[in-house]
């Protein structure tokens, strides 16, 4: 956040000009079964970006953050207008599917990983 803020202000942004608007954190994959330690970075982020524009004195002026919902987002650059819509059930499950066969094969691949033999 604070690499994005710099590169602004070095463009003529003034920092007392900035306002934000904030979109996602939702927790798509429900129930955790035994066994993962499934971390739902959304919430983590969500509650991440609320706290550090609080800190940094920026105003959040629009945000749909949290919930179970998958969203989609539309940004336009010339106006700043935002649109948001939740995602349709069965593109969500589709998502989750990948996510948790993402999340399953960085995990083993972390445990197949050997550690490095050190000569001292």
């Amino acid at each position: 956040m604070e690499l994005l803020i710099n590169g602004m202000t070095k463009l003529g942004g003034r920092r007392e000009n900035l306002r934000a608007k904030a979109f996602g954190g939702a927790s798509m994959i429900a129930g955790r079964t035994r066994g993962e330690n499934f971390v739902c970075v959304g919430e983590v982020n969500a509650r991440f970006i609320v706290e550090f524009l609080k800190t940094d004195g920026i105003p959040l002026v629009a945000s749909d953050l949290g919930g179970d919902v998958g969203r989609v987002i539309h940004f336009f650059s010339d106006d700043f207008a935002v649109y948001s819509r939740t995602m349709g059930k069965i593109r969500q499950e589709k998502i989750v599917l990948e996510e948790k066969g993402f999340w399953k094969r960085s995990t083993k691949e972390e445990k197949d990983v050997a550690e490095p033999e050190i000569w001292l």
